[in-house]
């Protein structure tokens, strides 16, 4: 078998595949057919290839051969033939005979699996050209198989560059690419500028890497990396907070930048709870056990602390009286109970007032009340025992950001 490989240049543009339009027969390019096997489809011989040489030297072509493949067209000039359906990119309008291509022969999208009949000859396309069910054969011709040129990435340009930058990839091959990956992340928009060039599009999440190349022929890669810069965070720097001291608990506002990645935050050293707000602003609560000092905020790219210190307030200690109105009552008799709640950081703050009645050598619980103090501090309750035996009494304040806790002493009565 003789093999020759067909090139779209002058006289050597040959196997151009027709369509056919309203007006007649289209020859238009070749597509992305730019490479060929022509094989041998009659006999060593080979009569067909004496019309597809190279270079056309062997012209003009005869009628003894082309007929030999192309019997079945009988045009006005015989030694016209072969280019009927086959046109090499020069004007033959004047010469060939539309009416003996009247059907698509060879379609130029490279798919065609089956062939038409002429419409004025009673024999078809496969009399010369077996149908074959290659997606790679032009228009199903055996003579006319698509070779896949070999893919190379020589180099690229510009060498780095982040998600969205424009690259431009230098090579050969680039006939039918399938995909262009960066670090193996394939980018989901390029352009085939020829078979040398291609635009590409650097795709979101794409890291350092080759860029490769893959075709119909093959997967090429660059033996450099493509450079995707990872970006830089800025880190924490602090500004301002409000307020500028509280108590345990207190919810302070930090202003400032770099807070999106932020880690953590500190008063003095300790670690509190935070919400990032936004890029400028956090907000933290004054964790327990923290000590006056500075604001630190921190990222992953370092930390931010701030100019002047948060005052961490220290609670104040309270303390609690209690006074009731007669030490015996009968059953069913109020007595009143009194007191004061101290400091005032205290005053509002509900206390707990519990009685126990003793049964049994045992202290039992028999009532236990929250009640609302002034804003002075001030409380009051009354209570009225059913049953006779030995009570006693205490009033209690929880501890709050702003006051310890404290309790009063036991205060005993009886009922008889």
């Amino acid at each position: 078998m003789r093999l020759s490989r067909l090139t779209l240049s002058g006289f050597a543009a040959v196997a151009v595949l027709l369509l056919v339009g309203a007006g007649g027969v289209v020859a238009p390019s070749a597509g992305a057919y730019d490479s060929y096997v022509h094989g041998d489809i009659v006999g060593d011989a080979d009569p067909c290839g004496w019309c597809h040489q190279d270079d056309h030297t062997n012209w003009p072509p005869t009628n003894s051969k082309c007929l030999t493949c192309h019997g079945d067209y009988d045009v006005a000039d015989a030694s016209l033939t072969c280019w009927t359906c086959h046109t090499p990119g020069q004007d033959m309008s004047a010469a060939r005979s539309d009416g003996a291509c009247t059907a698509a022969c060879h379609l130029a999208d490279g798919t065609t699996v089956t062939h038409a009949a002429h419409a004025d000859r009673p024999a078809t396309c496969t009399s010369c050209h077996p149908v074959s069910p290659s997606a790679t054969q032009a228009g199903g011709s055996p003579h006319h198989t698509f070779v896949p040129p070999a893919v190379s990435v020589a180099g690229f340009s510009p060498a780095l560059g982040a998600p969205g930058a424009t690259v431009t990839v230098n090579g050969a091959g680039f006939v039918r690419v399938l995909s262009v990956t960066f670090g193996g992340v394939a980018a989901s928009r390029f352009t085939a500028d020829s078979a040398m060039q291609i635009t590409v599009w650097v795709p979101a999440g794409a890291t350092t890497g080759p860029i490769a190349v893959t075709t119909v022929g093959g997967t090429a890669a660059s033996a450099v990396s493509f450079v995707v810069p990872v970006p830089v965070v800025p880190a924490p720097a602090v500004s301002a907070f409000f307020p500028t001291s509280g108590f345990a608990g207190t919810v302070v506002t930090v202003t400032g930048a770099g807070f999106a990645g932020a880690t953590s935050v500190t008063f003095g050293g300790v670690a509190a709870s935070f919400a990032v707000i936004s890029d400028t602003e956090i907000t933290a609560a004054v964790p327990a056990g923290a000590a006056s000092g500075p604001v630190i905020v921190t990222g992953p790219d370092g930390a931010g602390t701030s100019v002047t210190s948060f005052t961490v307030l220290t609670p104040a200690t309270a303390s609690v009286m209690l006074k009731l109105s007669r030490t015996t009552v009968a059953p069913g008799q109020s007595l009143r109970a009194t007191g004061l709640v101290s400091p005032l950081a205290a005053a509002g703050d509900p206390v707990r007032l519990v009685v126990q009645r003793r049964g049994a050598a045992v202290w039992r619980t028999v009532k236990d009340v929250p009640v609302a103090t002034s804003d002075t501090g001030a409380y009051a309750y009354r209570y009225r025992p059913a049953r006779v035996g030995s009570y006693r009494v205490r009033v209690s304040v929880g501890a709050a950001p702003e006051h310890t806790a404290a309790q009063s002493r036991w205060v005993s009565f009886s009922v008889k």
